[in-house]
């Protein structure tokens, strides 16, 4: 099954923990001091918590993404993804979010981060480094593709 994927900045961690859970009706099903994420069926979600440090505004999306069922899956969307001529930045076996992942990272027309992956096991860090997880930095992110902006709006 395939799971939207989307990683929100929260000022108050525990806060959020306490309004999602309330929205989604349970509870998360990983909590660390720095990190929560939900795993709900319907809609079929993965919603990923962390603190606000220093980083982009407190509420804002940090990035977005596709969870696939497997690395075959994973393997299948980079090569179309590949093919419709996306720069991709692929990953293997990285330690994210306290799991294990295979992933491809690329950014949308207006630069919003998207990954697309799947989870291979459970890790005991939020990154590798103990620092900020997942969004690839500035330098190694895909540079986002020209876009043309319509004429008129909402008409």
């Amino acid at each position: 099954m395939t799971y939207l994927h989307l990683s929100l900045l929260a000022t108050d961690l525990d806060a959020s923990v306490r309004f999602y859970s309330a929205l989604f009706g349970t509870a998360p099903d990983k909590r660390h001091d720095d990190y929560a994420r939900f795993t709900v069926a319907d809609p079929p979600l993965v919603l990923a918590l962390r603190p606000a440090i220093g980083e982009l505004p407190a509420g804002r999306v940090d990035h977005m993404g596709l969870r696939l069922a497997d690395r075959a899956a994973v393997q299948a969307a980079e090569a179309r993804l590949n093919a419709a001529g996306l720069a991709l930045r692929p990953e293997q076996g990285v330690a994210c979010c306290y799991s294990v992942q295979d992933k491809v990272w690329l950014s949308d027309p207006d630069g919003n981060a998207w990954e697309v992956y799947t989870v291979l096991g459970e890790s005991l860090k939020l990154a590798p480094d103990g620092g900020g997880c997942c969004v690839p930095t500035a330098a190694a992110a895909p540079e986002p593709a020209a876009q043309t902006v319509p004429p008129a709006c909402c008409g």
